[in-house]
């Protein structure tokens, strides 16, 4: 019978050397093996890592159980590793389980290669106390590397490997007890490329109230002064924290979603270019459609982003404005705008109330220019109205029609959370011209009340008067109103007339 397989004696030569380089191979990965389980036990690794990360750090760090693995590949498990902070007690840092896949056969050869890292559930708590420390900050000084730490006992760079490190399900707090805020990261999902020096997040969840968001992005050349940066979040504005209090949203429960925002950036850490689109919840806006985008160019260090461009549309208007935010890194931050636009009446005052359009009847469109600047608790614009092309009535006096010359002037400033003061308004149709002020408190007795004065107007304009025919002559108006919280909402009125 002849052989299944027939081999010429070279070949023999060859599977034989090959047999015997493997059953080398496998008799060092044993004995290996064995050694390491003889030399060192894991619970003599696990005593010894902790007392020796404990001194290192100068705080309190404990293993549950660390186990070495040989098969299929060798690996070390931690697991429920725990840092406290020696001072308060607090807990700083933990992880379930972190799992190194090393290289056996170049650790035998002094080279040091850690295949790959898998942390899973680890969580950091860094927490400024009310004595403005940090409790990182005696961990930073710890790692500073000793100035007279000679060149040769420093582990080679070629001789040390690290492959990627994975962090699954990781997590972030951040308290401040000097100014009470507090922001979490959570469901932390990441890839640390350390020998091509870059991190990929594939999925984060940020919580800085009102401010809900879910990120994504890259980072390349991190050990360049200003790496790379991709990065996307979609961000969702809460009725909670500063804007739980949000007037306009006075009949929204807490929690409810006040406006949605996605944003893109690129570039470096240093400087980066900003893409940006949002839309507000409709019941703010009374069902009315609206979406804004913006481009910018975000300078990190300074704080500073220029506005390339803000284009906002709300139903048929739409307004467009340019310029600076300064020290967004501060709560003393502020923005400098420049914005023009055209504004339908009817719209406009629909976010007022349907009463107030039914009185005024307004109707068309006015151009504006519209400069604004605006703090972390206030918003200032001086806003000029061409209102030629629009339609307005003030009831029982005047009406002014699409085609007649007029205009208006308004200087106003908003107060978080609901306070509204009009410092001048000017109105004028034709020859006619009334000026005035007025503020709107609702939290305060009278909630509302204003002043106005006018030139002499023609008695002519006054068409709205009931059974009243002017022919000629002119006249003017001094009066102040206001209106008070008590059930019957009347209007008080007190003036003469010239």
């Amino acid at each position: 019978m002849k052989p299944l397989l027939h081999l010429d004696p070279s070949k023999k030569k060859m599977l034989k050397r090959i047999a015997t380089l493997l059953a080398v191979l496998v008799g060092l990965w044993v004995a290996g093996a064995v050694a390491l389980r003889l030399l060192l036990p894991s619970e003599r690794i696990k005593g010894i890592l902790a007392k020796e990360l404990s001194n290192a750090l100068d705080q309190k760090v404990t293993i549950e159980k660390l186990t070495l693995g040989f098969y299929p590949d060798a690996e070390l498990v931690a697991r429920n590793i725990r840092m406290v902070d020696r001072t308060s007690s607090r807990e700083m840092l933990s992880a379930e389980r972190i799992r190194l896949d090393f290289n056996l056969f170049q650790l035998l050869k002094k080279q040091y290669t850690v295949e790959g890292v898998v942390v899973g559930s680890p969580s950091i708590a860094l927490v400024r106390a009310a004595d403005g420390q940090w409790n990182i900050e005696r961990i930073i000084e710890r790692l500073k590397p000793e100035k007279e730490r000679k060149e040769d006992e420093k582990p080679s760079a070629e001789k040390v490997k690290i492959g990627p490190i994975h962090v699954r399900n990781g997590s972030i707090s951040i308290h401040d007890e000097v100014s009470g805020k507090s922001l979490d990261i959570r469901d932390i999902k990441l890839t640390i490329n350390v020998q091509g020096e870059s991190v990929r997040v594939n999925s984060a969840s940020v919580s800085y109230p009102p401010v809900e968001a879910k990120l994504s992005g890259s980072m390349s050349r991190i050990s360049a002064p200003n790496p790379s940066v991709e990065a996307e979040s979609d961000i969702r504005l809460l009725k909670q924290g500063p804007l739980g209090e949000f007037r306009p949203a006075a009949a929204l429960s807490a929690g409810v979603p006040l406006a949605d925002i996605t944003a893109r950036a690129s570039g470096t850490t240093a400087e980066m270019n900003l893409t940006c689109s949002f839309s507000a919840n409709r019941l703010l806006t009374k069902g009315i459609a609206n979406q804004g985008n913006l481009t910018g160019r975000l300078k990190t260090a300074e704080g500073l982003l220029s506005v390339g461009a803000l284009d906002t549309s709300f139903g048929h208007t739409t307004l467009s404005f340019s310029g600076v935010v300064n020290d967004l890194w501060h709560d003393e931050r502020a923005a400098d705008l420049k914005g023009r636009g055209a504004v339908d009446l009817r719209e406009a005052l629909a976010l007022a109330g349907e009463k107030l359009v039914n009185n005024l009847e307004p109707s068309g469109m006015a151009g504006t220019s519209l400069p604004l600047t605006a703090t972390m608790n206030r918003v200032d614009v001086k806003a000029d109205f061409n209102l030629t092309s629009a339609g307005l009535t003030i009831p029982k006096v005047m009406k002014k029609q699409p085609g007649t010359p007029g205009s208006l002037m308004v200087k106003a400033y908003y107060l978080l959370p609901d306070e509204i003061t009009i410092e001048n308004f000017a109105l004028a149709v034709g020859d006619a011209k009334i000026d005035g002020k007025a503020q709107i408190q609702p939290g305060k007795e009278p909630w509302i009340q204003g002043s106005a004065n006018s030139s002499e107007l023609p008695l002519a304009a006054l068409d709205e008067l009931p059974s009243v025919v002017f022919e000629s002559g002119t006249t003017t108006l001094t009066a102040e109103m206001w209106q008070s919280n008590s059930p019957e909402k009347q209007v008080s009125f007190a003036g003469k007339t010239t």
